[in-house]
């Protein structure tokens, strides 16, 4: 029994070793997103509207179709998608972003997830920033 467990952790890991090999050639697009900076600093009043300015870098060897960039706070169920913008190999672009804050968003700090994918999705990148939206 001890041996059939290592058997199946060896083949487990092997297995693993292959299709992370295979992803990497089959996917070589990388999408970094390098900075973000809110406009407003880190904190929006409720009813205005979040901007913020994101540098991002393809540093795959293919052209991104379509790449485009997504904020949302999935707390309040908002989100909004921008862009559809084409990047060349090794292009660094900086990006707009805006979400509109609902005027009766309660007081406080909300998680914002900042996405940018291209237009199939197969390369995409995500981070999560705190901002804190006051009260108007």
């Amino acid at each position: 029994m001890k041996h059939r467990l290592i058997i199946l952790a060896v083949i487990t890991i092997v297995l693993a070793s292959i299709f992370s090999a295979m992803t990497v050639a089959i996917n070589p697009r990388i999408l970094f997103i390098e900075r973000i900076r809110f406009l407003q600093g880190d904190a929006v009043t409720a009813g205005d509207t979040l901007r913020a300015v994101l540098e991002v870098e393809n540093e795959g060897d293919k052209t991104l179709y379509g790449t485009s960039v997504m904020l949302a706070i999935p707390e309040l169920g908002i989100h909004r998608r921008q862009g559809r913008v084409d990047m060349t190999r090794g292009e660094v672009t900086s990006r707009d972003a805006q979400l509109d804050i609902p005027a009766d968003t309660p007081e406080g700090w909300y998680m914002l997830r900042v996405f940018v994918s291209d237009d199939d999705s197969i390369v995409s990148r995500k981070l999560y920033r705190w901002i804190y939206i006051k009260f108007n």
